[in-house]
């Protein structure tokens, strides 16, 4: 198997000790919540919400691991470490 970012970013967010911010979860209870109690919407409408948020929020925490993890290569490799 390949390993790749991707990979290494699934494995992370799969591990027992990966534990969401409290800020994700307050973020995540305040889409709720607006969800809930401004907006109208049929009740499948708002799962359907509900889920494109949550996949928006996954692929911006993989793009930033992918980012940070390349970054991280090019300062170490910048610094002539190996």
């Amino acid at each position: 198997m390949e390993i790749t970012l991707e990979r290494m970013f699934y494995d992370y967010v799969q591990a027992d000790d990966y534990v969401e911010s409290e800020e994700h979860r307050n973020a995540i209870i305040a889409v709720d919540n607006f969800l809930d109690n401004q907006i109208i919407l049929e009740r499948n409408l708002k799962s359907d919400l509900r889920d494109l948020i949550g996949n928006s929020q996954f692929i911006s925490q993989e793009q930033g691991f992918i980012n940070g993890f390349k970054y991280a290569m090019s300062l170490i490799k910048e610094c002539g470490l190996q």
